[in-house]
């Protein structure tokens, strides 16, 4: 489940930086705070002037929505799977100490695996991580460079420097033992 829920979030992160180049091309000088050059003033005439405005933007059209509508389909995207992992590992939490409480009050002996505390990922997977991040940052910005859109190449230092960051922590942690957990 951990696996399906890692694997949306990269979707729904491809699909919010696929659709950014999309975002920066159409959008309308209005969404972006530009004046508009007749508006209505003091003067004679500015009803009609006021009346002309009001048909340009009724006029838009879907595409003005696009600045508003593809950021709050992304981060509400983001929020829905944090939502849902944490959802699920809390459930699934309840249900280790569930089964924990009705065994003693069974009086059957609780196997010491149950009431442990989960096991931290090994080094290697730190190694893997960052190579993967590494690899989709690269892929990110050559992505970018091809659809023409090189303001766009700096979303993939995002991942790339994170996957930097794994590899350093993998680096630093390959010398030195591995510690128990003391209780």
């Amino acid at each position: 489940m951990t696996r399906l829920i890692r694997r949306l979030a990269w979707l729904s992160l491809v699909f919010s930086l696929l659709s950014l180049p999309a975002v920066l091309s159409t959008a309308p000088a209005m969404a972006l705070g530009q004046p508009v050059a007749d508006a209505p003033s003091a003067q004679p005439g500015a009803s009609a002037a006021l009346h002309a405005h009001h048909e340009r933007s009724s006029d838009a059209g879907p595409e003005a929505f696009i600045p508003i509508v593809v950021p709050l389909a992304f981060f509400g995207t983001v929020v829905f799977i944090v939502a849902f992992a944490l959802v699920y590992r809390f459930r699934k939490e309840a249900a280790r100490l569930e089964l924990a409480r009705v065994l003693a009050e069974a009086s059957k002996p609780i196997p010491e695996g149950l009431l442990a505390a989960a096991p931290r990922a090994a080094p290697a997977s730190d190694l893997k991580r960052g190579f993967v991040l590494v690899a989709t940052g690269l892929g990110l910005s050559v992505a970018a460079l091809f659809v023409g859109q090189r303001e766009a190449m700096g979303v993939g230092f995002i991942p790339g420097f994170i996957g930097l960051a794994y590899l350093a922590v993998w680096r630093i942690q390959r010398g030195r033992p591995e510690r128990g957990v003391e209780v």
